[in-house]
């Protein structure tokens, strides 16, 4: 299937390089992960979910197809990623609620 970044994702990465990915388009997953014990609730908050499970949706992408789409945008942005994800990094992941998707 193929998404569209619609909003700034969550990430570690500076916000700079986040706003890069709005607007790219690329092939993805659709996954499901059940999220349970501690869990942050947005990247502002300083709450936190304890004992509770719940169900989140989000959408993998192949790390050489995100960052040749962040480098069509921004190459300086996905050179950011490049030199910063973990070198055994084979996806990026991004939520259901940052994306529109498309088949």
């Amino acid at each position: 299937m193929i998404i569209e970044i619609i909003k700034v994702p969550f990430g570690f990465a500076p916000l700079w390089v986040r706003s890069n990915w709005v607007g790219l388009k690329m092939t993805a997953q659709r996954e499901f992960k059940i999220n349970s014990g501690y869990d942050v609730l947005g990247p502002q908050s300083d709450k936190v979910l304890q004992g509770r499970e719940r169900k989140v949706e989000y959408y993998m992408v192949e790390k050489t197809v995100a960052l040749k789409a962040l480098a069509t945008k921004s190459p300086r942005a996905a050179q950011w990623f490049e030199k910063n994800l973990n070198k055994g990094t084979l996806s990026l992941a991004f939520g259901a609620d940052e994306v529109k998707v498309f088949g």
